[in-house]
């Protein structure tokens, strides 16, 4: 009986396992998408509609091979609705992520094929035997595909290509499978070479297909964050000019104030007056660089860092700077203040609260050198001279805001390098060939 049982469970299988595998590789490329509604539910009726088509499609008895084919054809086209009806998606990203689904499981098949081929070569005997090899070498193939493409096609919820162009790459898989089934279904190439070499072109053939989906999601990847970043850049370059007025009109008022101060001399007690002249001396932001940018960055993070109790040293040689554009500038040096702010405003002791902020030229490089102090259990592992947790983690000393820092410096070809140690974080930015350049008036 329990023989009996397991040869029928092998005969649907054969029939119908290619119908469990697809659902399997949609799966592995469908995992981190968003779940509509009643998922689960979703999810089981669309199984279910599945196995009854792959069932019913058989009992209708086609024994030619081509309508042996069109059945993949019609259960991979039938995947993109049902990705649309359980996840939330459009019709281009249930496109991309079935085409990649059907790479993966044709790639999968073809090495669980050829694994049970070479065993059978190799003289292992038991039909059960080269089953459990071949689902071993599609597991497998299928897991190397959730690995080295899965993960990373994953996060792109809205792909960019145009429908036409992934059409003809599901075009283009949905062709090879036909044409190889057409061969290798008639058992006429079985265990010879050229068997094998119509294996292995399938199998390249589906790595190509995922290695393009791959390079068409890194790219739009890219494009995406260099977008985030150009806007976050525009949006720092608008609250510049509304920034200099306020800096204007803070300066003026103290300037305002201590000749207002002077006229009182002699009037107040002396101790009185110095108290007052240090009350205005803490809000004059005035400073002089040589770029009038960094005069007002400077002046905002001064009160900034007045406000949070940070002490805050500057030798910043403005003109040094000229090569970089305004909104880049403001970019650039305000994120990295704005992450020492941060870090170091954790700190307990309002004593060990500092910022130190160097810009200046050596030889023909342009260096800047910041340092603060931060709280020891904040520093981030780094890799390769930069925090890991610089790219897209939000951590209090990285986030959005180094990722802006190392983009700035690479377009203009510099390079940074940050450091940790202790309660120390340290980055020094380094522009080869940039210690000549004067100061611009580039926006």
């Amino acid at each position: 009986m329990t023989g009996q049982f397991f040869a029928d469970l092998y005969t649907f299988f054969n029939g119908d396992g290619y119908v469990f595998e697809l659902m399997a590789a949609v799966a592995v490329f469908s995992w981190k998408m968003r779940h509509r509604r009643f998922f689960v539910g979703r999810a089981l009726g669309v199984a279910a509609v599945f196995v009854l088509f792959s069932l019913g499609y058989n009992a209708l008895g086609f024994d030619s091979i081509w309508m042996v084919c069109l059945k993949t054809v019609l259960l991979v086209l039938l995947s993109i609705p049902g990705v649309c009806f359980c996840f939330e998606a459009g019709v281009m990203r249930a496109v991309f992520t079935v085409t990649a689904a059907a790479a993966a499981q044709h790639l999968s098949f073809k090495v669980g094929q050829t694994a049970a081929s070479l065993a059978r070569l190799a003289g292992v005997r038991g039909e059960n035997l080269t089953v459990y090899i071949y689902m071993a070498g599609f597991g497998a193939a299928l897991g190397l595909c959730w690995l080295l493409f899965a993960r990373r096609l994953g996060r792109i919820e809205h792909p960019r290509s145009s429908l036409t162009s992934l059409s003809l790459l599901l075009g283009v898989q949905l062709t090879t499978n036909l044409m190889q089934n057409l061969f290798l279904l008639s058992n006429e190439l079985a265990g010879s070479v050229l068997y094998y070499v119509f294996q292995l072109y399938g199998m390249l053939v589906c790595l190509f297909i995922l290695g393009l989906q791959f390079e068409m999601g890194s790219r739009q990847a890219a494009q995406e964050d260099n977008v985030l970043l150009n806007q976050l850049i525009y949006q720092q370059k608008q609250q510049l000019a509304v920034r200099r007025e306020v800096i204007g009109v803070i300066n003026a008022r103290c300037h305002e104030l201590k000749q207002q101060t002077a006229a009182l001399r002699g009037l107040i007690p002396p101790e009185q007056l110095e108290a007052l002249n240090q009350a205005v001396d803490a809000y004059d932001t005035a400073v002089d660089t040589g770029s009038e940018p960094l005069n007002v960055l400077l002046a905002e993070k001064r009160l900034l860092c007045k406000s949070k109790q940070i002490a805050f040293d500057c030798m910043a040689e403005g003109k040094a700077l000229g090569f970089l554009r305004t909104s880049d500038l403001y970019a650039l040096l305000g994120n990295l203040l704005d992450n020492a702010v941060t870090a170091a405003a954790r700190v307990k002791s309002s004593r060990e609260r500092y910022i130190r902020l160097e810009v200046a030229r050596r030889h023909q490089m342009v260096v800047v050198h910041c340092e603060n102090s931060c709280v020891p259990e904040d520093l981030p592992d780094f890799r390769d001279g930069m925090p890991v947790a610089s790219f897209r983690s939000g951590g209090s000393a990285s986030g959005w805001g180094m990722e802006t820092i190392q983009t700035i410096a690479e377009r203009y070809g510099g390079f940074c390098r940050a450091s940790a140690a202790g309660g120390v974080f340290a980055i020094n930015l380094l522009f080869p060939g940039q210690g000549d350049v004067q100061l611009n008036a580039k926006k």
